[in-house]
């Protein structure tokens, strides 16, 4: 197996948030010599950026491998209609995987709501240092105890997802990976 390296061209002259610095995103390309298949391994940065790029939600599985807590998968298009007929070839297929986690949900979207929406107008994938979530679990739920303890700090991953609302309370981002993007089918 063989590691290459290279910049993400996505990020070239965009602002990128919460003090990540252009610099330090990568995207790493994993070549399996066997089946000389790519799978896309890459800081949730990248996902974040995407404006006007749309998620469906599949499933989570907990505990899917050694040293991991939680795992995602979701479709994401350009083509909102691409995700609601889900023909082979037309979505991109990801994996979002957790370490850890200390809450997460998947709830209809016409029973959610979604916290400072006008900020992440354009994109699916969301973080929040500070929701009504957050800070119902600080209250409720020994977050803020835990907090303290551990000497960390919860952050709200959001995947703003057609038909559902996918939340995590975690104290780092998720790796992402691209298992099968979307072929040029039309």
């Amino acid at each position: 197996m063989t590691i290459e390296k290279s910049a993400s061209p996505f990020l070239a002259g965009r602002p990128v948030p919460f003090g990540i610095e252009e610099g330090i995103l990568w995207i790493f390309l994993e070549l399996n010599d066997r089946t000389n298949r790519r799978t896309v391994i890459m800081n949730d940065t990248e996902l974040l950026l995407r404006n006007d790029y749309f998620l469906a939600f599949e499933n989570f599985i907990e505990a899917p491998a050694p040293g991991l807590a939680l795992r995602i998968v979701c479709r994401g298009s350009e083509n909102e209609t691409d995700l609601l007929l889900n023909l082979d070839g037309t979505v991109d297929r990801w994996q979002i995987d957790f370490h850890s986690y200390a809450y997460y949900s998947a709830a209809a979207e016409d029973f959610s709501i979604v916290p400072d929406a006008e900020f992440y107008a354009d994109t699916a994938y969301r973080i929040y240092e500070n929701s009504p979530l957050l800070r119902y679990l600080k209250q409720y739920a020994h977050l803020a105890s835990q907090e303290q303890a551990r000497k960390v700090s919860y952050r709200h991953f959001m995947f703003a997802c057609m038909e559902h609302q996918v939340e995590v309370i975690s104290t780092n981002p998720p790796s992402i990976q691209l298992l099968e993007p979307k072929k040029n089918v039309r």
